[in-house]
């Protein structure tokens, strides 16, 4: 069985993500990824997407996408080429609304 979700510091919930995908698009050059959030069904929560390389973050945010079972994070969660160097990121995704919050394992994308 699965644990049950345990209290964040703020009360809010702890929230489960699943990057379902991750990478860079071949034409754009931009840096893309999306995550499931299995569980969690309502309005209002907000996604962000997080590289790091280094000492260097760059994040996108967007709404999250509601459907039967699960949000979906996906929408807007793109960084352009040019804010982005060439090498190895940490990408990761988190979810956040009033009621839960979470952050995905981080994945590895090799920016050209």
């Amino acid at each position: 069985g699965t644990a049950p979700p345990s209290p964040a510091q703020d009360g809010r919930t702890q929230a489960t993500l699943i990057l379902t995908r991750w990478g860079q698009d071949a034409d754009t050059g931009a840096l893309s990824a999306a995550a499931g959030v299995p569980g969690v069904v309502e309005t209002g929560g907000t996604c962000t997407l997080t590289a790091t390389i280094g000492n260097q973050t760059r994040s996108a945010s967007g709404p999250a996408a509601r459907s039967a079972s699960a949000m979906a994070c996906a929408d807007g969660l793109s960084i352009p080429r040019s804010q982005l160097t060439a090498g190895t990121w940490m990408v990761r995704i988190s979810y956040s609304s009033p009621h839960y919050t979470g952050t995905s394992d981080a994945q590895v994308v090799t920016v050209q």
